[in-house]
């Protein structure tokens, strides 16, 4: 922790500065400021291992599932599938050779 006093700007002035006109910023992480909903926060606070404990602490700690998000993941998924019904496969593909792409592009 840091002691000294805090200057106007919120940074801090520390005692014996050779440049006391100088503010010096204490050891901080970069933060940002995100907007969460009540669920969310109350989410966040019941995942508290303390009262003291940030919720940065929380989300680091959070076990993220991996997404499937790769061709080799999705034709692995496709083993769980049921067969498509007969004749899904050319109504697509038809369907596909009538889709032209629009006049303007913008609209």
């Amino acid at each position: 922790m840091i002691s000294g006093r805090i200057g106007p700007l919120g940074g801090y002035f520390m005692p014996g500065m050779k440049y006391p006109g100088k503010r010096m910023r204490g050891a901080h992480m970069a933060t940002k400021t995100i907007a969460v909903d009540l669920a969310a926060s109350d989410r966040l606070t019941s995942a508290r291992a303390s009262a003291k404990e940030s919720f940065s602490s929380v989300i680091r700690r959070a076990d993220w599932p991996a997404s499937c998000t790769s061709g080799s993941d999705l034709l692995d998924l496709m083993d769980y599938l049921p067969p498509l019904p007969s004749g899904i496969i050319d109504e697509l593909e038809a369907a596909q050779k009538q889709d032209n792409p629009p006049a303007d592009k913008w609209h």
